[in-house]
């Protein structure tokens, strides 16, 4: 996933920390779940990857 624009090493720590481990899963989450989860990503910027 660190081919997603935006997204870095410890994004993808914390996306797997979080299940999604591919680029469907992350795809199928809900950005407004998804970013209260993940530290400094808003829910915009999860439904912009």
């Amino acid at each position: 996933m660190i081919q997603v624009k935006g997204i870095g090493t410890g994004t993808v720590e914390n996306l797997n920390a979080n299940g999604i481990s591919t680029i469907s899963d992350l795809l199928a989450a809900d950005p407004e779940e998804l970013s209260a989860n993940i530290n400094g990503a808003s829910p915009k910027t999860v439904s912009e990857w």
